[in-house]
């Protein structure tokens, strides 16, 4: 599960129209497998096409080579039944992405990409990625906040005792993970009791470590450290629990697809100060916001980050009282579905559907 998956799901149960769900994100390694799941999506879509007759097809795009092939066929058959097609881009890279296919696969992208007739990104600064297709026209929604967690935290909840630090994502290496753990040793080595971290995530490959290998690394990173916690893999119930209990949220990642996390805008509705890294567009995320920037994959800046929260407990009551103001406003559930639908509307619509 990732935030992308969880935000697609979101909209399915949730859109006020029918959606019938190809799923593109089977998960295997060899070429044998890829292309057993492409013919799969391929037969499926063309059966959905010819039986249920859609008005518009609704695609959360992939940025890797071969996950573009299941893309490029979902597209290509939209265009030969003449079915519009909205597009959601939930990361920063199409761009590089497009730059990396080469003169034949990237002249073949171009070709289904002018086809759709909208997309849409998660932040003003990224509306760019689709410059080269003029007549693509390009639509902002923000990503948002379960409505289930947003609308359950204890504005009033006392803040005392230790600080308290949460590391809420997939366990991998580029989220910045390794480097917090340093940077909350050094500050425990200072002083007992004055920080507690919990982590809570599944393991994902990264930095050419396997899974298994980041589980290894993490776990002798954290050992001996008892007010260091793993939780595991946090349901939304467990998030609740975990964020209602965390004063600071940390996400100093680095990882290339980063753009607007679900995990930070639910940090924000806790009332969490955060913690982010300068990668990609994390600081225009926090921009307004009780927050604090630091450099990627820079323990000390984040140890830096940390300690000025220590010496100034008033950062954190501010960002308990501003930063959930900021996440009901801009990062609702309710905008994110009716801004789909809108597109879908529009598109619908003016194929005559």
């Amino acid at each position: 599960m990732t935030g992308q998956s969880a935000a697609f799901l979101t909209y399915v149960r949730k859109s006020r129209h029918t959606v019938a769900v190809v799923n593109t994100n089977d998960e295997g390694t060899s070429l044998a497998f890829h292309v057993a799941s492409s013919v799969r999506v391929i037969i499926l879509t063309v059966l959905h096409m010819l039986f249920r007759k859609p008005q518009c097809v609704y695609i959360s795009t992939s940025r890797s080579k071969l996950g573009a092939v299941k893309d490029l066929a979902v597209i290509s058959i939209a265009r030969f039944m003449a079915v519009p097609v909205v597009n959601h881009l939930h990361g920063t890279t199409f761009i590089s992405f497009r730059k990396s296919l080469g003169m034949l696969y990237g002249s073949i992208v171009d070709w289904a990409y002018r086809y759709i007739a909208a997309s849409i990104v998660l932040h003003e600064s990224l509306i760019s990625q689709y410059a080269r297709y003029p007549t693509m026209r390009v639509a902002v929604v923000n990503n948002f906040v379960d409505s289930r967690i947003a609308n359950s935290f204890d504005a009033g909840r006392e803040i005392n005792g230790p600080t308290n630090v949460l590391f809420l994502s997939n366990m991998l290496p580029e989220k910045g993970i390794f480097e917090l753990i340093e940077a909350v040793k050094k500050l425990q080595a200072r002083a007992s009791g004055i920080i507690r971290l919990k982590i809570a995530g599944g393991f994902l490959p990264g930095a050419g470590l396997s899974s298994a290998e980041v589980e290894v690394n993490f776990l002798a990173a954290v050992a001996g450290s008892p007010e260091i916690e793993y939780f595991g893999f946090a349901n939304v119930e467990d998030k609740h629990a975990l964020l209602d209990w965390a004063h600071v949220l940390a996400l100093p990642s680095y990882m290339k697809e980063e753009a607007v996390p679900l995990v930070l805008l639910e940090g924000m509705a806790a009332g969490c100060y955060l913690i982010v890294s300068d990668f990609g567009i994390l600081p225009e995320v926090t921009k307004g916001l009780v927050a604090a920037v630091v450099p990627a994959r820079d323990s000390t800046a984040l140890q830096n980050a940390l300690s000025a929260v220590l010496a100034n407990p008033d950062l954190l009551h501010a960002a308990k009282s501003q930063n959930p103001l900021v996440a009901r406003q801009m990062y609702s559930e309710a905008q994110y579905i009716a801004g789909i639908d809108r597109l879908i509307d529009e598109y619908g619509a003016e194929a005559g559907h």
